[in-house]
């Protein structure tokens, strides 16, 4: 699985969570004897018979919230015990990204001189330091997190039972107007995750999804620096992708010095590449590149060993997707809501009427969001609008979770770059020509410059014909990437074109007349 994959397990975890304690709290405003007042004067607007039992259905109710709280926190001790389990998976990828996503180019530059030798025993203490440090951090976090949804939990019962007190005894409400209301408000607000010293309310989504990226982005970042710091290294470069923020779309695919040199410097090409001071960055703020919620990565930059990454989105096309991404969210939100209400309204034994008219909002929402889709292309993911193990059977839910892998991969490939620069490469077999009157042969272990991916794996371009070229050489259509690159002969330079898999080059040849040189 990769990081992304393995944080949105977490976040599951806590969706599912809610939503469990949500329904018990449903369950248990059901139980017990209903209260008496239940007819209504359509006229006057209020009940036509007295308080009748509303008191005693108040103390019965409360009286059971120690039960409900006891209830709810087995529910909480049963996801904590996956979510150490998970989170323990999720920090195990991001060290074996930070320990690898530089080593390639470190090795390199070891060899060359450029770059001083990492010591490998002092390397790993200092892993394990961070890593330790990040896990306790991230488990007492969630600890207080579960503290805070077993209160809220509470809370929230209570204020449902002496609101709807309240208003029967009022004459304000019959009991089922009172009950629906409340309920709904309820699926609609949720539980709180933390508060902020703001008085901010997070959701538990919303707190776990930040506190898990953010904190593996940082335990990321803190072994790449070590690494940097221990060899030598100051230039960092930042990913890119469509769709970013707009503080992180200002510093991605840029060069950044560490210490805070400002300048130029050039990449393997000698091309002149502008450098950046880091603290000149949106580094820091909570929006800002590699900050809560970010998807950018960084990438140690060698003056003169390094390639500068290319961007093939203008900044008009990232803005555009980042506001559909924030709108497609923002429905799947919409929609997990609706459903949750639904199942609430159900539990606590809700007019039939009503329930019905939460459902055709429901269906009217749907089908906002499949028209908002139709009209962006923008894939729909399933998978994010079901409110986990409680609304759906295994199989739908096993249905729902393919249907959501399926669309990562997707949705992973289009924010790859089309074309993508490559190393030079030996040509493995000879390639025969006879293109517009001209015959020849391009030898076998001539070197192939100026490579470029054009599509495949590591291109957002999909190559058409994967599976038959897959199942004709008999390698995996995943791993298949197209290029182009140039041998240079004395008098002609020639266009290779070929498939490529784990190394492996096929049906190499010509596509174009060779050019002559000057």
């Amino acid at each position: 699985m990769s990081l992304d994959e393995l944080e949105e397990q977490i976040e599951r975890i806590y969706i599912d969570m809610e939503n469990e304690l949500l329904l018990n709290i449903a369950k248990k405003l059901a139980a017990g004897k209903p209260m008496e007042i239940d007819k209504w004067d359509e006229v006057n607007q209020q009940p036509l018979v007295g308080s009748g039992e509303v008191n005693e259905w108040q103390l019965q109710r409360l009286k059971e919230l120690n039960g409900l709280n006891e209830e709810n926190a087995k529910i909480i001790a049963k996801y904590s015990g996956k979510t150490v389990e998970e989170v323990n998976k999720v920090f195990d990828r991001a060290r074996e990204i930070g320990m690898t996503r530089d080593e390639t180019l470190i090795q390199e530059g070891i060899k060359l001189g450029i770059l001083n030798a990492i010591e490998p025993d002092t390397e790993e203490l200092l892993v394990r330091s961070i890593l330790s440090n990040a896990v306790e951090e991230i488990l007492t976090t969630f600890n207080k997190q579960n503290n805070s949804l077993l209160a809220s939990a509470g809370d929230e019962y209570r204020d449902i039972v002496n609101k709807v007190s309240s208003q029967v005894l009022a004459g304000t409400k019959t009991t089922n107007k009172a009950m629906q209301e409340a309920v709904s408000q309820l699926a609609e607000k949720g539980l709180t995750g933390f508060t902020a010293r703001n008085g901010a309310r997070w959701n538990p989504e919303g707190y776990t999804k930040m506190v898990i990226r953010t904190n593996t982005q940082n335990t990321i970042n803190r072994i790449q620096d070590e690494r940097i710091q221990a060899c030598g290294g100051d230039f960092i470069e930042i990913s890119s992708h469509s769709g970013a923020r707009p503080l992180c779309s200002q510093d991605q695919g840029q060069v950044f010095s560490l210490s805070g040199y400002s300048g130029y410097i050039e990449d393997l090409d000698g091309n002149r590449i502008k450098v950046r001071r880091w603290f000149d960055s949106s580094y820091g703020e909570p929006a800002g590149i590699l900050g809560i919620n970010c998807r950018h990565s960084r990438y140690m930059f060698v003056p003169g060993l390094s390639k500068k990454r290319e961007m093939d989105f203008t900044k008009a096309e990232n803005d555009e997707i980042y506001i559909e991404s924030q709108k497609q969210r923002l429905y799947e939100r919409t929609i997990r809501n609706k459903k949750r209400e639904i199942a609430m309204l159900k539990q606590t034994g809700a007019e039939p009427s009503y329930v019905k008219r939460k459902q055709n909002s429901l269906s009217n929402t749907r089908k906002e969001y499949l028209e908002f889709l139709d009209k962006t292309g923008r894939t729909r993911i399933t998978a994010n609008e079901w409110i986990g193990s409680t609304s759906l059977s295994p199989k739908a839910k096993e249905k729902a979770t393919k249907s959501y892998q399926n669309w990562k991969k997707k949705d992973d490939k289009k924010k790859l770059p089309k074309v993508v620069k490559s190393d030079d490469v030996i040509l493995q077999n000879k390639v025969d020509y006879d293109i517009m009157g001209m015959q020849g042969v391009v030898p076998s272990n001539t070197t192939i410059t100026n490579v470029r991916i054009i599509a495949g794996k590591d291109s957002s371009v999909d190559i058409r014909d994967r599976y038959k070229i897959a199942e004709e050489y008999n390698v995996n259509a995943t791993e298949l990437n197209k290029k182009v690159g140039v041998v240079q002969g004395k008098y002609y330079d020639y266009e290779i074109h070929w498939y490529e898999a784990n190394g492996l080059q096929l049906e190499a040849k010509l596509k174009n007349k060779p050019k002559e040189r000057k």
